[in-house]
């Protein structure tokens, strides 16, 4: 257990709290804000986090390789024959 507490502010980048819980062998820490508890943040976030954006990547990348998002063929217009 750590001799304190170590907590962060909302606006850490995700990269310097990856590097604050690993250095300080922690895996979450309570987010403060003008001194007022605001939430917390874990290890589980980060993982969730890229799970979830490693997903959306994939998505994004299957649909423009789909027929569906593809630019559409433009009809002949009858009146203009």
């Amino acid at each position: 257990m750590q001799p304190h507490i170590v907590a962060v502010p909302p606006n850490m980048p995700l990269s310097e709290l990856a590097d604050l819980l690993i250095s300080h062998r922690i895996t979450g820490a309570p987010v403060i804000e003008a001194g007022a508890l605001v939430g917390m943040v874990s290890r589980s976030d980060f993982v969730r986090c890229l799970s979830l954006d490693r997903s959306l990547a994939g998505l994004i990348t299957e649909g423009v390789e789909q027929d569906e998002f593809a630019p559409a063929e433009v009809a002949p217009n009858p009146t203009n024959s």
